[in-house]
């Protein structure tokens, strides 16, 4: 399926520069519109339901594979930055990629895209501004973690 055939429903929070995107087929949701939602529990547990119901989940079950995901992607994340700081790419490389893939298939668009940009970026060695993207890598990852919390409560 091409690209174009997705509309993306943006789940923002107000004074972030980014958050989470979720995509989701426009074949199943006509007119799909951009949402910016606070950061309230209530809502929190909104998106936790919409990522369950795309993914063809029980909200309990999207809890559990969240958590699954952010204690993963969490040492995936430190090592990334140990791995930018010492300029070791292949490592590197291995953990923005596993990144990547991990949040493409949770929906989590915007932490899947800012991991593959590091990981473009580091396979063509310009590394340079990297720890810019991990820093707002690490603020979606945080923004995410803090969602679960919320709504799991």
């Amino acid at each position: 399926m091409k690209s174009s055939d997705y509309a993306k429903t943006c789940i923002q929070y107000p004074a972030q520069p980014k958050s989470f995107l979720i995509e989701k087929s426009s074949e199943t949701e006509a007119d799909e519109k951009t949402i910016f939602i606070e950061p309230q529990a209530q809502e929190k547990k909104m998106i936790i339901k919409k990522l369950a119901d795309r993914l063809g989940l029980e909200r309990k079950e999207m809890l559990e594979l969240l958590q699954l995901y952010t204690e993963t992607a969490g040492r995936d994340i430190e090592t990334l930055k140990t791995a930018l700081k010492t300029k070791n790419t292949t490592l590197a490389h291995e953990k923005a990629h596993a990144i990547k893939g991990a949040s493409g298939n949770m929906g989590l668009q915007t932490i899947y895209e800012l991991a593959m940009e590091i990981d473009d970026r580091v396979q063509s060695n310009s590394l340079d501004g990297l720890e810019d993207i991990w820093k707002d890598l690490y603020r979606e990852y945080q923004n995410l973690v803090n969602t679960i919390k919320e709504s799991d409560n």
